[in-house]
């Protein structure tokens, strides 16, 4: 499983002793896709072939729906980021203010903490959806 995931860099220009470095944020990546594909494929086949609701090229529409439930997922996961751990924001050897120094991206094949989120609420949402439309 390769994954994808964005550091941001702060450090200390007063003393140069500090830096910090945040804990990686998801990125899109191909693992992400897989898994909006194998949860549309059973979607799609259950809405064309056993209801009956949609035409069998609709699958693209189903899809569709999927990467938004991803992007809800994603938005989730950043509000609770927010509000999990806050970064210093001044050094704690001299004081100053620590400065952002950059970002950058890096593979990786470890799920983070953003990762679970997204996943968890792509799963609830998609399970949510499939009991509403039992009913």
């Amino acid at each position: 499983m390769k994954l994808s995931h964005t550091y941001a860099v702060h450090s200390c220009f007063n003393c140069k002793k500090y830096s910090y470095t945040s804990e990686g944020s998801p990125n899109w990546s191909l693992t992400y896709l897989l898994v909006a594909v194998a949860m549309a494929v059973p979607l799609w086949v259950l809405l064309t072939f056993f209801w009956r609701w949609l035409p069998w090229y609709d699958g693209l529409d189903v899809l569709a729906g999927e990467l938004l439930l991803f992007y809800l997922g994603s938005l989730v996961g950043g509000l609770i980021s927010i509000f999990r751990r806050k970064p210093p924001s001044v050094c704690p050897e001299c004081g100053a203010p620590l400065l952002s120094t950059g970002r950058y991206f890096k593979a990786s094949t470890k799920l983070t903490f953003g990762d679970f989120v997204i996943i968890g609420v792509f799963a609830g949402s998609n399970v949510a959806f499939l009991i509403a439309m039992l009913r």
